[in-house]
């Protein structure tokens, strides 16, 4: 949904063919509110990363399509770069709502450097716990808890 120098698999390349990502950022800053941007970390349409098949049913973790360690760095760079594009192409950028974790450990997304990547160029972001290990608060399904320790007594 944004235009990216790294797929064809865009909305730069369909029909439509604008950049609706940043018609999203622009509209939701005219009102004064803060962006949040969703980036999934798996893309079943990369060549690189190995999609789930129907013979993949169940989608048990042992099962998961694993691709070779060559098609993992490969794909590894692709999410990399991103991140960093939607991370310096729209201004400031005030959460990052990752997806798509479970399909492999915080080591093989080596989601700390990810963390870094996303601190280094977005400092304020904060970041869900949908990168594994890395994240600034939960994101389950019906309820909220801080991942950071707030204590009562301040006034932050």
């Amino acid at each position: 949904m944004f235009h990216t120098k790294v797929s064809d698999f865009t909305i730069q390349h369909s029909p439509y063919g604008e950049d609706i990502t940043r018609q999203f950022i622009e509209a939701v800053r005219a009102e004064g509110l803060r962006v949040g941007l969703y980036y999934s970390l798996s893309d079943w349409h990369h060549p690189d990363y190995p999609a789930f098949q129907e013979g993949s049913k169940p989608y048990l973790y042992e099962r998961y399509p694993r691709p070779s360690p060559e098609k993992w760095v490969r794909y590894l760079d692709y999410v990399r770069i991103q991140l960093t594009e939607l991370l310096t192409n729209y201004g400031r950028i005030d959460l990052v709502w990752f997806d798509g974790h479970w399909e492999r450990t915080a080591e093989e997304w080596r989601a700390a450097e990810l963390r870094r990547l996303v601190a280094s160029l977005q400092p304020e972001a904060i970041v869900n716990d949908r990168l594994p290990g890395n994240g600034d608060y939960d994101t389950p399904s019906n309820f909220f808890r801080s991942l950071r320790h707030h204590d009562p007594g301040s006034s932050a």
